[in-house]
């Protein structure tokens, strides 16, 4: 009796759709917190796109340079904040200061959301009290957390690019975009 069931090329690819949708679904109230964000941003007088099924929110349009001629009235001042970050991923949802620096960190901000979609909404705490045990420890918060480390590790391996803070970056001591 001759198999008639798919291909296994199609199954697979069937089910890893399936495992993409529930985790577009388990990180969703996180990408909802991070929407509200790039709704600001767009305000702001941001741009967005979506790349790889990821929303990403640029606060410098492209081409725009931090420092330029300022945007006048509403939400126009965050352009000239300091901002701690150069690229934040909320859920399916990355925010970053310009649209170069989310192409550069493209491949780290992907494996945060992966972790998202394997966390979902226990990614927030769960972050938190990572950062919080590597500061009790005498660590940095931020580098030595492990889902950092993480997102570094596939960034390395991703053809398009390293990341910045790789371990020559942080041996300079360099953790923002110039």
């Amino acid at each position: 009796m001759a198999d008639r069931s798919p291909p296994l090329k199609c199954r697979a690819a069937w089910r890893c759709r399936a495992i993409r949708g529930i985790g577009y679904v388990w990180a969703l109230p996180c990408t909802l917190v991070g929407l509200l964000g790039g709704v600001l941003c767009l305000l702001a007088g941001g741009q967005w796109a979506i790349h790889h099924g990821v929303l990403e929110f640029a606060l410098q349009p492209a081409g725009g340079q931090q420092g330029t001629t300022p945007r006048q009235g509403g939400f126009a001042r965050l352009q000239s904040h300091p901002w701690p970050f150069v690229a934040v991923t909320l859920g399916h949802a990355v925010i970053g200061i310009d649209a170069q620096t989310l192409q550069r960190l493209r491949a780290h901000e992907q494996q945060h959301v992966r972790q998202y979609e394997r966390w979902g909404l226990l990614f927030f705490g769960a972050y938190a009290l990572a950062s919080a045990f590597q500061w009790c420890m005498g660590r940095h918060a931020y580098l030595d957390n492990p889902f950092e480390r993480d997102a570094r590790a596939a960034a390395a391996k991703a053809p398009d690019g390293a990341c910045p803070y790789s371990a020559r970056c942080r041996a300079r001591g360099g953790l923002r975009a110039k």
